[in-house]
């Protein structure tokens, strides 16, 4: 017959028994916590650093919108100014065209005249016996106006308006416009004015974010 002192001991197996399971379930129940922690932490990472991506990805995309709305104003100007007759007479040959030339010529060599001595000379050329008369409204620096009266018979300007056109209305995006008008860029279509009067437009909007701290004037 089992004694009180066997009860009494038995009891004290079953209580420790307990306690060491109620140890183990409160460890387990602890390591579950700092790992779903650290987890939450990685998580938090994560997302800060795809919000970060997603920051960059906008200001470039607002960039490459800002450099396109100055390339396409300097386009749209010189439609307004070159078109029509301008073109026709300077493919078919014409004397204004080429004293043009000559002009581009020396801007090019290896001692160019200054920006004034291009102004006097881009003067006294009778652009508007082409129906080229410069207006008011140019905004290009004068060596860069040579540079597209010159490149009147190269510029696809078919294509560039059905590209704006796209770009304006949402068929083509940026990244892929400004791409475009690169690769005619490097193919000698489109003047190199065009492109830095956007680069331009870019360093003001820049300047605008830095003055504004980002927020709209």
């Amino acid at each position: 017959m089992a004694s009180v002192a066997d009860g009494v001991d038995a009891l004290h197996g079953i209580v420790d028994e307990a306690l060491r399971s109620e140890d183990g379930l409160v460890g387990e129940r602890a390591a579950t916590a700092k790992l779903g922690s650290a987890r939450a932490g990685e998580m938090l990472a994560e997302i800060r650093e795809e919000e970060k991506h997603v920051e960059e990805d906008v200001a470039e995309g607002i960039a490459d919108e800002v450099v396109l709305r100055g390339f396409w104003e300097t386009f749209d100007d010189y439609e307004r100014e070159f078109s029509g007759s301008v073109r026709d007479n300077f493919r078919k040959g014409h004397s204004v065209y080429e004293e043009l030339q000559t002009l581009w010529g020396k801007i090019q060599g290896p001692n160019p005249p200054s920006e004034e001595e291009v102004g006097a000379a881009l003067e006294k050329i009778d652009l508007a016996s082409v129906g080229a008369p410069l207006g008011e409204g140019r905004i290009l620096p004068v060596n860069d106006i040579v540079e597209e009266l010159v490149m009147v018979p190269r510029i696809p300007y078919k294509e560039l308006a059905q590209l704006e056109m796209e770009w304006k209305t949402g068929k083509s995006d940026s990244v892929t416009v400004l791409s475009k008008l690169q690769q005619m860029h490097t193919a000698g279509k489109v003047p190199s004015g065009w492109l830095n009067q956007g680069a331009v437009r870019q360093e003001d909007y820049d300047e605008m974010e830095h003055d504004t701290g980002g927020r709209p004037p």
